[in-house]
């Protein structure tokens, strides 16, 4: 930033996310090294941010730069800022004259003005009325906390794309060799480690998000604006950078030939969600030039109400950070710190560090919202904690309401407790942070307690921890002490050793509105392992043991198990044992079930007439109690409703006919018969329309692209859908064990030509793919759902292809397969439920060749009806395959008498009856070395035994 004034030679940043104040990442802590124009050096520390920053001397003195010489400055009269006649120097180089001018310098007189300054600086970036903002999502089964800015509708949950933009000026090129590597691999490379970091900015998002947010950062660029840097960064009179936005827009309009902006919004609100611009050279914050740009975040039509459209979607958000940033003695590219701090900015969340002057003592190096993210010269942000990801959706804490032992792991586990208070907006959150991973770098290690007091207006403003008398996310140092120096003692236990936090502590639990919320927090411990433990109200004790009542209401396969409630239980786990003799078998879906709060459970899945043996244990945060005195229960037998007829494989199979028989149903006095064809019913649906991202399509299903649309301009029923961005992209569904007869699919291209188009391949056999049909891509005007029902015979998967013909992405959703298919029973003529009186069989004639039926059988005593058997199936005779006739041998002779076709074999072989047709007529096995078939028609027939002695008999 530029100008005489003091603010002048603070910030260039100012950024605005949704509608709040623009938003910038605090200067950089620390002192830094600069020259003044007679060659002499001077070590100054950079203070604040956008709108109120100011240089101090070393030993704490305000200093004024006016065209990048720096001088001691002071306020008039008026309260206005002016510089002196001295420029600055080091303390021991310094006239008596400066020296007696710094005396006169009242510095409480100072910080004011620098505010007035900033507050009307801040004016003149005031906020503009709020787009309305979708449905905020969340992680599954988790409910997200206040936390973010008001109209926050940045999706970040899911597998999401943001574009980011490398710009350098006519004056200023960037220093790295090949930026486009650097920053991408910055950005999206595991394990990114360059200059010492940690990881990508992607590795943060994820390890944050316990993997709910997946970010893809797509990098354009470099393109070279109009102007020098001085045009877009030199200070206007409040300090402010006169033309951040313009940055912006000539990026996005260089770029919009080649890049489709519409894929990046998300919401589906009709705007960009999001630009995030790295700029060639350093940026203010860190020590630049006055003329370079402060990294923040704002919006264009804060800037201008002139609607700059891409790909029918309007600009408006933007951040932007700095490419290079001087290290010691020399210099580097920025680290991922910066990007993380204004990232989350996008995202919705605010500054904590104080955006104004204020003596109020902010998290610091704890959080990627305040100074956190310069931790290890810039490379390792610190993690987000229990605030950050409770707001995001990304974290569920436990809440503590009652007394509880709790052992709380790591930050990096997701987990972390809050103690609700009366105020729904209010809360304690309690978060374990160890000194590993991203927060190697933080002050100390043990558990922070932060405060939060979520309030619309203030968050409205980013001005959450401005004032030192309400804070309103703040932690709650441990040790008493709000100084840099004693940091580490911020943490429970800390090097202060505390170890309680209560109502009557200090600091205490109280509320704002001094609540006491008498939940006194005590014994808390940190383990060598970096595991917090802690008692809440004293402490939960193990809860007693369980009183079981008899089991009542007992069937053949179960009962209902109650018992009484224990104090202190949260919980129940039942065990059923099957008892034979001196075994115990467990009854897996009964070993330790979870019936939760509920003193009573239905116990089900057993077998009839079996002794069984049930325990009861109750449970609690401080564990499980005794088991209870074991009560036992002899299930019932089975009732004649429960039973049902064994019936037997058809015989006497000719070509139009077969016998169905069953075995007698003790207490059966009249039997019902089904008999049945089958022919196709409504096939299966399995439907994937990308709830969930791509991580949860179906199983066995598969895709090479990773990434989505989340804007209902380009999502069938609802958002998302799956965006194929290179030709061969495809889609591909799991191998059915039936045959694939259909598919339907909701498609949209984006920029796509008329050559664009999508094929459908079929898997037939193991590894053929073939070809089936196609689709045009479809544009705005002709997107929407197309389905093919002509499937050929055997297609047992399908491969969706997008052809990419020249340039554009295609939209995929709601993909529906249709295969295979439950087959439906169409019954003969009067057999459906035939009464056969209590004959155990039934011959079925007047049936085709070659075709299946099918059969069943109930049985009724006269007072109800038993169980359906199992369904046999009957295929009718066609010729059965027999090669040979051979003639008698030692061990198989067939003799004729009258009816009778008797058959010598040895006993447990299976003699089986044809006709010369090779019809099936009759199967029976030997028994005593005989078997026998009764044939009332004369011809001739062929007895085949166990398919390997086959002969001629002639009936006369």
């Amino acid at each position: 930033m530029k100008k005489t004034s003091i603010i002048g030679a603070l910030s260039a940043g100012i950024i605005t996310l949704c509608s709040m104040d623009a938003m910038a990442v605090p200067a950089r802590p620390g002192l830094f090294t600069v020259m003044q124009p007679d060659g002499t050096e001077i070590s100054v520390r950079l203070v604040g941010d956008e709108y109120n920053h100011y240089y101090l001397s070393e030993d704490g003195y305000l200093l004024v730069n006016v065209d990048d010489t720096f001088y001691y400055g002071d306020v008039d009269t008026s309260g206005a800022v002016v510089r002196s006649e001295f420029m600055a120097r080091d303390a021991s180089l310094r006239t008596a004259a400066e020296a007696s001018f710094l005396k006169s310098v009242d510095m409480t007189r100072v910080f004011p003005a620098l505010e007035k300054r900033a507050v009307k600086a801040r004016a003149r970036r005031a906020a503009s009325p709020r787009r309305a903002a979708p449905m905020r999502e969340s992680g599954e089964g988790i409910t997200a906390g206040p936390g973010l800015f008001p109209g926050t509708s940045f999706p970040s949950i899911g597998e999401q794309r943001a574009i980011v933009i490398l710009v350098e000026y006519t004056d200023v090129k960037f220093q790295i060799a090949d930026p486009g590597d650097y920053f991408s691999r910055m950005l999206n490379e595991e394990n990114f480690s360059d200059y010492g970091g940690t990881g990508s900015a992607r590795d943060f998002f994820i390890e944050c998000s316990g993997g709910k947010f997946k970010p893809q950062f797509d990098l354009y660029g470099p393109i070279t604006l109009s102007h020098p840097m001085a045009y877009y960064g030199g200070n206007d009179y409040y300090g402010n950078d006169m033309r951040p936005e313009e940055m912006i827009i000539e990026a996005c309009a260089q770029l919009d030939d080649e890049v489709d902006f519409s894929e990046y919004d998300r919401d589906g609100d009709g705007y960009i969600d999001n630009v995030f611009v790295f700029y060639a050279g350093q940026g203010e914050a860190s020590g630049g030039s006055s003329n370079s740009v402060w990294p923040h975040s704002w919006d264009i039509t804060k800037a201008t109400s002139y609607p700059y459209m891409y790909d029918g979607v309007r600009l408006d958000r933007y951040a932007c950070s700095n490419e290079w940033q001087i290290s010691g003695l020399t210099g580097r590219p920025d680290g991922v710190g910066t990007f993380v701090h204004e990232f989350s900015h996008v995202m919705g969340l605010p500054d904590l560090y104080a955006t104004s002057y204020s003596n109020a003592f902010t998290p610091g190096a704890w959080s990627a919202l305040d100074y956190g993210p310069y931790n290890n010269d810039g490379c390792t942000p610190p993690l987000y904690g229990a605030f950050e990801r409770y707001a995001l959706g990304w974290m569920q804490p436990e809440v503590i309401d009652g007394p509880v032992t709790i052992t709380l792991e790591k930050i990096g586990t997701n987990k972390a407790c809050i103690i609700p208070t009366s105020q729904k907006n209010e809360f304690f959150l309690l978060e374990n942070r160890q000194q590993e991973g991203w927060d190697k770098y933080i002050p100390g290690h043990g558990m922070l307690i932060w405060h939060v007091d979520y309030n619309e207006s203030i968050w409205e403003n980013n001005t959450v921890n401005n004032s030192s008398s309400h804070q309103y996310v703040d932690i709650e140092e441990a040790d008493g002490s709000r100084t840099e120096g004693s940091r580490a003692g911020d943490a429970f236990p800390g090097t202060a050793g505390k170890t309680s936090f209560t109502d009557d502590t200090s600091p205490s639990m109280r509320t704002w509105n001094n609540t006491r919320l008498g939940l006194p927090i005590t014994g808390i411990a940190e383990s060598a392992d970096g595991l917090i433990t802690f008692d809440v109200d004293g402490g939960a004790s193990i809860p007693g043991q369980v009183m079981v009542h008899a089991p009542e209401n007992v069937t053949s396969s179960g009962f209902t198990l109650s018992w009484d409630k224990v104090a202190g239980a949260i919980g129940y786990k039942v065990t059923v044992v099957e008892l034979d003799g001196d075994n115990r078998n467990d009854v897996p879906a009964w070993n330790a079930f979870d019936a939760g709060t509920a003193i009573s459970v239905k116990v089900t899945g057993l077998k009839p007439e079996t002794s069984y043996g049930c325990m009861v244990e109750a449970y609690n945060r401080a564990g499980t109690g005794e088991v209870s005195v074991e009560v036992c229960v002899t299930t019932l037998e089975l009732t004649f409703a429960e039973v049902a007829p064994e019936v037997y494989d058809a015989t006497r199979v000719t070509t139009d006919s077969f016998v169905a028989s069953w075995e007698p149903l003790e207490g059966a006095v009249e039997y019902f018969v089904n008999v049945y064809t089958k022919v196709p019913g409504e096939p299966h649906i399995e439907v994937c329309d990308f709830t969930g991202g791509i991580a949860e399509i179906p199983d066995g299903w598969k895709t090479t692209t990773n990434s989505t649309y989340t804007m209902n301009a380009y999502s069938g029923e609802a958002v998302p859908s799956l965006r194929m961005g290179a030709n061969g992209d495809y889609l591909q569904t799991c191998v059915y064990d039936d045959n694939v007869s259909g598919i339907s699919l909701w498609r949209r291209g984006s920029n796509t030509t008329d050559e664009c188009s999508i094929s459908v391949y079929g898997l037939m056999g193991d590894d053929t793919w073939e070809r089936v049909t196609s689709f045009p891509a479809g544009k705005s005007q002709g997107s929407g759902t197309v389905a093919f029902d002509e499937f050929p015979e055997g297609v047992r998967a399908v491969r969706i292809v997008f052809d990419r013909a020249g340039a554009g992405a295609l939209a995929i959703d709601d993909v529906v397969i249709k295969h295979g298919g439950d087959k439906v029973a169409v019954y003969l003529p009067g057999m459906e439920s035939l009464s056969v009186g209590n004959e155990t069989e039934l011959k079925v004639g007047g049936l085709e060749p070659g075709e299946t039926y099918y059969y069943t059988v109930k049985a009724s005593n006269g007072d109800v009806i038993s169980q359906q058997s199992r369904e046999v199936s009957v295929v009718m005779a066609w010729l059965s395959g027999v090669g040979s006739v051979g003639a008698d041998s030692e061990s198989l002779t067939v003799t004729v008498s009258g009816n009778i076709v008797k058959v010598s074999a040895p006993s447990g072989r299976v003699a089986t009856l044809y006709d010369i047709a090779g019809h099936l007529i009759d199967r029976a096995t030997v028994v005593s070395g005989t078997a026998e078939f009764n044939v009332p028609v004369a011809g001739f027939y062929i007895v085949d035994v166990d398919c390997c002695h086959s002969l001629k008999v002639v009936k006369k």
